[in-house]
């Protein structure tokens, strides 16, 4: 068999352009590196995040040292972060279960899920939303920029939407919170009237 100087220059290109997509292909992400990824949700303290079921509003951030909930008093070495948030669901009832916010630390910790003293945001109907008081215990090396992270639907982090709220916890803010001495009494859910 003989080659042709063009044969063998198509042969050099086919290998050479087999051996850049194969490496190519290592590189490139997968389908199964994206398939549970939450889609976040940006915002900041005191504005409506618009999640496809909800609105959700942080519209103030306390700190304290005791919280109690019912007569239930949980105290900490670090601190209570209590939330205020307004949750609105927009299209069929819904709730705010206080295990699923969480709170994360620009160093990657995060803090939250099942508390000493969790409180619920709901349930709630469309056009009246609910205002709420979320407890979160955290290190008090942890405060300064905080971001509050809650999924769409309750327990499903993966595939669906998830806030990011900016607190807006700067290092003075953080250093009146550690300061705090405080003892929250939980207030219950109640409907906002407009």
């Amino acid at each position: 068999m003989r080659f042709t100087r063009d044969g063998l220059l198509t042969a050099i290109l086919v290998v050479a352009a087999l051996f850049v997509g194969s490496t190519l292909t290592q590189y490139l992400p997968k389908p199964d590196d994206f398939r549970d990824d939450p889609f976040p949700v940006a915002g900041a303290f005191g504005e409506p995040v618009r999640l496809r079921n909800a609105d959700i509003t942080v519209t103030k951030v306390q700190a304290a040292r005791t919280v109690e909930l019912f007569g239930q008093v949980a105290a900490t070495d670090g601190v209570w972060l209590v939330l205020d948030v307004t949750y609105a669901p927009r299209h069929e009832p819904g709730a705010l279960v206080g295990s699923q916010p969480l709170l994360s630390a620009p160093d990657g910790r995060r803090f939250g899920g099942l508390q000493a003293i969790t409180n619920n945001c709901g349930p709630a109907n469309p056009g009246l939303p609910v205002a709420c008081q979320l407890p979160i215990e955290v290190p008090a090396d942890a405060l300064e920029g905080l971001v509050l992270t809650i999924p769409a639907e309750n327990g499903q982090w993966e595939n669906d939407e998830v806030t990011e709220i900016d607190l807006g916890i700067t290092a003075e803010r953080a250093a009146e919170l550690r300061a705090s001495e405080a003892q929250v009494t939980l207030q219950e859910p109640t409907v906002v009237r407009p």
